[in-house]
């Protein structure tokens, strides 16, 4: 947008934040925002779900996280999603990738001029391929005047609501507003790099869960962790040089990127979804039964989906592409994964 909004005209006196879904990492977002926010504003808390809600509401808990981590006063379990509008400087949306289009669209008659949508989804839509942000153009009312703003970096919820040290990356084209979120709605336990590269965050963000999913199939096999670096280290090549080929600038994609060097690394080494989804395809799992022992635990394999939809973007280019091929060969083609290893170390 070429002209100041919302939270940068507001001067920060008081902010009010609507929160569109309480997921695992949603919830740990929520809860660091809303204490950051005591005494100077608001956190609307609306969820589809009504066991959860009713939880919430009961207890000021998330039933994934235990009784250690208590929504402060300042959080209000609404009854509707209409009421996280009323006054919101910020919509966060915190549902998963997939639903990101079907609840902007349900919202979007409330969304007024200045707001900042905050997205914590790290995905691409499959059947477009469209990155989130512009999953979110597409759906919003047109002449809105927003912002959209992707948060993206090495961050387990755990370690949020914890308060442990931890990094990552905050995208909009309008720095100041990038700059302004980071500020108003964040403690200086989470250092926030601001950056106008939406592209690269959000293609950063939703292809590192391949690269760990691969990684995750390498121990699975039981190699070492000098074979995991390998086959990291050039996975990562690979979606470096396919979002450089989007538009995506080459500095989000170095070693101290939150987005890429904090995350991609975090999440290949750290107890992921995505990893844990590669090791037991690496065990000799069936990959649809491996994801099914996920989903049963709670756990959206993001990279499963993503993978597909990768492949679908790249189209007749795939063989550009070595490891990812191989990688898609073994989830979704029933190819032993020992079998696509060598043949990544064949053709690399």
């Amino acid at each position: 947008m070429t002209r100041p909004m919302g939270l940068i005209c507001r001067g920060g006196v008081s902010i009010d934040v609507g929160v569109r879904g309480v997921g695992v990492f949603g919830f740990a977002v929520t809860y660091h925002i809303a204490n950051k926010l005591k005494g100077t504003g608001t956190v609307r808390v609306f969820d589809t779900s009504d066991g959860l809600m009713d939880q919430l509401r009961k207890t000021r808990t998330h039933p994934l996280h235990g009784k250690d981590f208590v929504l402060p006063p300042n959080v209000e379990l609404v009854k509707g999603p209409t009421e996280i509008f009323e006054g919101a400087d910020v919509i966060m949306l915190a549902v998963p990738g997939q639903y990101v289009r079907g609840t902007v669209r349900e919202d979007k008659g409330h969304l007024r001029d200045g707001v900042v949508l905050l997205n914590l989804a790290k995905s691409l839509e499959m059947g477009t391929g469209h990155r989130m942000s512009q999953v979110v153009a597409e759906e919003v009312p047109k002449g809105l005047c927003y912002h959209y703003v992707q948060l993206s970096g090495g961050m387990f919820a755990e370690d949020v609501l914890k308060g442990f040290p931890l990094g990552a990356s905050l995208a909009c084209t309008d720095i100041r507003t990038a700059k302004k979120v980071a500020r108003s709605l964040f403690s200086d336990r989470i250092h926030l790099q601001p950056t106008k590269d939406v592209i690269g965050v959000e293609y950063g963000g939703a292809l590192k869960n391949l690269v760990a999913i691969l990684a995750g199939i390498s121990e699975g096999l039981g190699f070492s962790i000098g074979s995991d670096t390998f086959l990291i280290s050039k996975a990562a090549g690979e979606i470096e040089a396919f979002a450089a080929s989007r538009g995506a600038k080459r500095k989000t994609f170095s070693m101290d990127s939150p987005v890429w060097g904090n995350d991609m690394w975090m999440t290949c080494f750290g107890k992921s979804r995505n990893k844990a989804y590669g090791r037991l395809v690496g065990q000799g799992v069936p990959p649809m039964e491996a994801l099914e022992r996920m989903k049963k635990e709670n756990k959206l394999v993001e990279g499963y989906y993503t993978l597909r939809t990768f492949h679908d973007i790249v189209g007749k280019d795939i063989d550009d592409y070595i490891i990812m091929k191989a990688l898609y060969a073994m989830i979704y083609e029933s190819k032993p994964p020992a079998q696509g290893i060598d043949e990544i170390m064949k053709k690399l």
